[in-house]
């Protein structure tokens, strides 16, 4: 069993401290290890998502001593992501069929896609069970909010801020004709409700003939579907069909596309990092693809080469208007679309820092949060408490 590892000793009871859980060995951990080296003064207690899971009895010890508690993606564990699974699974227990299946979800194959509705279920069982003394960066709620990303959107929208309309939840892809069809649209992006890095999104177009294309990282093998780098097309009514109807089994929703600008090299959107409220980093993503995640191939490229002053305006008051509807929640990432003087948010992330050796102001995103966190003052020593949140609430419209 692995156990929690901490970068350095206590020295004394002023030592500041930061309480992390996310995948040991993981690419996030690491950075925020790097960081915390740097930044020198701060011990960081790192707790292993499979160690809390096994046994939480030392995990929530930490946590209910208040420390400030950054809590990270588990995505990277196999182990973990079926172990939330399950969990989920079990706790829906007294929901009949079809909602919920007969019998327990099995292990999935590398790539393959996962019941969503039950992993988020388990997610959110697990982070609800956190001490009422734990003191997160993010809340709890927040991070829900932002991994059910239908819910998300809602929220979003009911604080003001510019989002892609929504046609809503889908249950076919019958149902998603007849929803294109009612809001006058022939393009829409279907994604999973509980989905993250484009797993399982699917760009839709459709012709005034009835001809339909569908792009998406799914693969369809022996019955079974995987996610890929390599970006799939289906043409086929039939292929396409049963790919929506097999997401929108597991929940998934639809929205309108809003046309991503183009460069030579492609579409483009933006990844918007909001510390505390206020923007830092941010990249532009252009890939010659209907989705820019960086890890499917997307090039970077830089925000104030792609954007003019009116651009950068919108891109920077709509990325506050989000963070002023998290107003809890120290980090986000963004997702945001800009055209001309407008900008729409397609996504808000709670675990969307990981943007390895991209800086703003000489600092990656790791050592930006925890020099927001624990700030130094004028002799060099970090503070031993966590600095505190300075963001108003937007009120809804």
């Amino acid at each position: 069993m692995r156990m929690a590892t901490v970068t350095s000793p206590y020295r004394s009871k002023s030592v500041p401290a930061l309480l992390v859980l996310g995948v040991a060995g993981g690419k996030r951990m690491r950075g925020l290890q790097d960081a915390a080296q740097q930044h020198g003064g701060l011990v960081l207690h790192c707790v292993d998502y499979a160690d809390a899971m096994r046994d939480p009895t030392h995990f929530h010890a930490l946590a209910a001593s208040g420390m400030p508690l950054k809590i990270d993606s588990p995505g990277d564990d196999a182990w973990v992501q079926h172990q939330l699974t399950l969990r989920g699974w079990q706790t829906r227990s007294d929901e009949p069929s079809p909602g919920r299946a007969a019998l327990p979800p099995g292990p999935v194959a590398r790539g393959e896609l996962m019941p969503t509705r039950d992993w988020y279920t388990g997610f959110a069982q697990f982070l609800r069970a956190l001490p009422a003394t734990a003191a997160p960066l993010a809340p709890v709620e927040d991070i829900l909010l932002m991994t059910d990303k239908l819910a998300c959107q809602q929220h979003l929208h009911a604080h003001g801020v510019p989002t892609p309309s929504l046609l809503g939840a889908i249950d076919s892809h019958a149902h998603l004709i007849e929803l294109l069809d009612q809001a006058g649209v022939d393009s829409a992006f279907v994604k999973p409700r509980y989905g993250s890095s484009a797993a399982g999104v699917v760009a839709y177009r459709r012709n005034r003939r009835g001809a339909e294309l569908a792009v998406s990282t799914v693969h369809r093998k022996d019955g079974r579907h995987f996610n890929a780098k390599r970006m799939q097309r289906y043409t086929s009514t039939r292929d396409i069909a049963a790919l929506i109807d097999t997401l929108a089994a597991d929940h998934a929703y639809a929205e309108a596309w809003v046309p991503k600008p183009r460069t030579q090299h492609g579409s483009y959107d933006f990844r918007v990092v909001t510390l505390d409220g206020e923007t830092q980093h941010r990249v532009a993503r252009v890939n010659d693809a209907p989705m820019t995640n960086l890890h499917l191939g997307a090039q970077r490229a830089s925000a104030d080469a792609l954007l003019d002053e009116t651009g950068m305006h919108a891109l920077l008051d709509t990325a506050h208007a989000a963070a002023r509807a998290f107003p809890r929640s120290r980090m986000i990432g963004l997702d945001i679309v800009v055209r001309g003087s407008r900008a729409w948010v397609l996504e808000a992330n709670a675990f969307g820092d990981l943007l390895p050796r991209l800086h703003w102001q000489g600092r990656d995103t790791y050592e930006a949060q925890l020099h927001a966190f624990f700030p130094r003052d004028a002799d060099g020593e970090t503070a031993s408490h966590p600095t505190s949140l300075p963001v108003t609430e937007a009120s809804p419209t």
